[in-house]
């Protein structure tokens, strides 16, 4: 047996419904055990499987019908980063048969914010909470990649009532 706390939350989740989420994608610069190549290259946007890291987590993030995430990267990444975003990542041909074959909801809003890049990510966070408006904050680390179900997640986190 379930309670109506429960219920609800599952009936929103499965509505695809975020609305009271907001979500930060943490993009960072430079890994500091990957000086080597980030260096050269954003370590958000080194290559796994000819795409860029930073791909992964925003397709999942528009994968899961969330409609808008506030990317923070480093004011060193900001051009390399806001230039894969507008002009690369939209025209990737995994994104357009996503949004093709759900016609209806909107594209993904991508949101990108500078931080200094000696910041941490909890401090990379404090600078963006004008945008944390919800009561609810997803935060995703670009650099781990996978097809998540952040349903699930947002299931889980309604359900047992956790706050951030």
């Amino acid at each position: 047996m379930t309670n109506a706390a429960e219920t609800d939350a599952r009936d929103r989740t499965r509505r695809g419904s975020f609305a009271e989420f907001r979500v930060v994608l943490l993009a960072g610069d430079v890994g500091s055990r990957m000086r080597l190549f980030t260096d050269a290259v954003p370590k958000c946007l080194l290559p796994i499987g000819n795409r860029p890291m930073l791909f992964y987590a925003l397709y999942t993030i528009e994968h899961n019908s969330i409609p808008e995430v506030t990317l923070v990267t480093t004011e060193r990444a900001l051009e390399r980063v806001t230039s894969y975003v507008e002009e690369l990542y939209g025209n990737d041909p995994a994104v357009m048969a996503l949004r093709s074959s759900r016609s209806s909801q909107p594209d993904l809003h991508v949101c990108i914010e500078a931080v200094p890049a000696e910041l941490g990510s909890g401090e990379a966070l404090l600078k963006v909470t004008k945008y944390l408006d919800a009561e609810d904050v997803l935060v995703v680390s670009a650099d781990t990649f996978g097809l998540w179900d952040l349903a699930s997640l947002a299931t889980t986190h309604r359900v047992t009532g956790a706050t951030w």
